[in-house]
């Protein structure tokens, strides 16, 4: 795998795979808080600030699984 031919493919394939499961868990997390589209809507700095928390703690649940593996 080290020959860069091989190693890159892989390596973008780890990337989208990681992505996705970042996405999906950090929604997760949202909906299992009650974070929900009105509360975007009436205090939408609140929202933004609980979505970012989200997706941090997805990143670094995503991180600990694939990368720490």
């Amino acid at each position: 795998m080290v020959k860069e031919k091989e190693l890159k493919p892989y390596l973008h394939k780890i990337d989208i795979i990681a992505a996705e499961m970042e996405e999906d868990l950090a929604v997760r997390l949202a909906k299992g808080s009650g974070l929900t589209e009105e509360i975007k809507n009436t205090d939408p700095e609140r929202w933004i600030g609980l979505m970012n928390n989200f997706r941090m703690c997805a990143r670094e649940m995503v991180i600990k699984d694939i990368i720490e593996e």
